[in-house]
């Protein structure tokens, strides 16, 4: 699984993201990126495209930095903005190229990795989880408000913890797995916490639309296509406090079910649960 050049991305995002450069202070404190971070994380993430995106195993690490860099760095600057009570249209753009030219990624590496996901090689245990996660039983076809998700939360757990066990002491991880992992802590979350996302007026990209395209001829759930299709038309929209595209309403709280956002961020974070 050991791969020289994937190890050497992996090093070079894990400093841009976590290391001395890192962006999260600047935007807390100053709403903007500093020393030109932006770019060159776009930069290495053009450069690094072809390698991700023909190897169907990474380093959990590696997904981990792309992963907070397109949720979470948004995040960061929306608190900025709230405390500043102003807006900041050049770091706005930049958060929102770093989103788009992440997930695009993320899916066109999935899209890659269909050969593996349909073999042989995908045990029992990652089977189930494919069906959990993105197939016939993802909760993207379940109402939030209905038990039927408290069920499939349940389930859900077991699952990860299986493939989890499979991967013990792996640093080099099925990508489709974490990719699944990063779709159910965020994608459907929006879900769980907002309701009316009816948003015919979104912004349509052709690069979008191929990867929608794509996806659309693999054996997910149509909802699920269609929750990526509102995901990544909203990249520009402002996020609140969770993360989320500020689209439709906040759910009452009493309709929200038990989020699995925790229990996914401390796996791809830690390996464990």
């Amino acid at each position: 699984m050991q791969s020289p050049k994937l190890d050497s991305i992996n090093d070079k995002m894990h400093e841009l993201v976590w290391g001395a450069r890192q962006p999260e202070a600047a935007l807390v404190s100053i709403g903007n990126f500093t020393d030109n971070w932006g770019d060159d994380y776009l930069f290495l993430l053009s450069t690094a495209e072809s390698t991700l995106r023909n190897s169907s195993f990474w380093p959990r690490t590696l997904f981990v930095s792309i992963h907070f860099a397109s949720c979470y760095l948004s995040l960061r600057y929306e608190a900025w903005k709230t405390q500043a009570g102003i807006d900041n249209r050049e770091t706005k753009q930049i958060l929102a190229e770093i989103s788009l030219r992440s997930e695009l990624l993320i899916w066109w590496t999935f899209i890659e990795d269909e050969a593996f996901i349909l073999s042989d090689r995908v045990s029992d245990p990652q089977k189930t989880f494919f069906e959990l996660t993105l197939g016939s039983r993802s909760p993207a076809g379940i109402a939030a408000e209905f038990p039927e998700l408290q069920d499939w939360y349940h389930d859900f757990k077991l699952s990860l913890e299986a493939v989890r066990q499979e991967q013990v002491d792996q640093e080099h991880w099925p990508v489709w797995i974490l990719i699944a992992v990063h779709f159910i802590s965020f994608y459907v979350d929006l879900l769980n916490q907002r309701v009316g996302l009816n948003t015919p007026d979104l912004k349509q990209m052709p690069e979008v639309e191929l990867v929608l395209k794509q996806l659309a001829g693999l054996p997910l759930m149509p909802e699920v296509v269609s929750l990526i299709r509102l995901w990544l038309h909203t990249i520009e929209v402002p996020r609140d406090r969770s993360g989320l595209p500020a689209i439709g309403t906040l759910r009452q709280r009493e309709n929200v079910s038990v989020s699995p956002r925790t229990l996914c961020e401390v796996f791809l974070q830690t390996g464990n649960l």
